[in-house]
């Protein structure tokens, strides 16, 4: 689609060069008029609360980039999983390098990559659902809270589980032994604090298109 502007360039009457003779010609008081076309803005191809159905994803978008065709979008579903099952005493526990803030996908990436003879429920059942889903990190799921009135409607019109002010697991540990946990709240950022890694926590993954 374009725009159409049109430009009119009036000239400014001045003294003749005839020294006899003063006032405006014709010429400088001519109107000319020129048509612009000026493209105009496309429309955001998604906008946060839309219901996303493409290439084996599907789930409410909650971000979006600035020409809305590239963004976030979470899960219909959940479910309540440990995030690790190391359950030894602190001084024998590790960290497994998950500590991104605003990164979840490299802190799942960590996760599922540490070689343990225990297990990390909550990023393995993440894992099945599909190559694209991952558990966000902090930053992430406070993004998430800003419309979550919005998500949430969509979620539930769409069939979904709704978005709960439960303890939620994401994907930043702490140190070796805790992980940080969120509690969504509608209309800001929620909050999270921490709590240990062997816990069991709401599940609520998210992918990017």
């Amino acid at each position: 689609m374009m725009a159409m502007a049109i430009v009119a360039l009036v000239g400014c009457g001045g003294e003749s060069k005839d020294k006899n003779k003063s006032g405006s010609s014709d010429e400088a008081n001519e109107v000319v008029t020129y048509t612009l076309d000026i493209p105009e803005k496309a429309e955001p191809l998604y906008n946060v609360g839309d219901y996303y159905n493409q290439d084996g994803l599907s789930g409410v978008i909650f971000w979006v980039d600035g020409d809305g065709e590239h963004g976030l979008l979470v899960a219909m579903s959940e479910t309540r999983a440990q995030w690790c099952t190391d359950d030894r005493m602190p001084s024998q526990r590790v960290a497994v390098g998950a500590s991104h803030f605003a990164d979840g996908r490299a802190n799942n990436d960590a996760v599922l990559s540490h070689d343990a003879s225990y297990r990390f429920p909550a990023f393995e059942w993440c894992a099945k659902q599909g190559d694209a889903w991952y558990i966000p990190a902090v930053n992430e799921m406070k993004e998430l809270c800003r419309n979550l009135g919005t998500i949430n409607d969509a979620i539930k019109a769409n069939g979904g589980t709704p978005i709960s002010q439960a303890l939620y697991a994401t994907s930043t540990e702490k140190n070796s032994c805790e992980c940080y946990y969120f509690v969504a709240i509608d209309g800001g950022s929620g909050y999270h604090h921490y709590s240990d890694k062997a816990d069991s926590y709401l599940v609520r993954p998210i992918a990017a298109f």
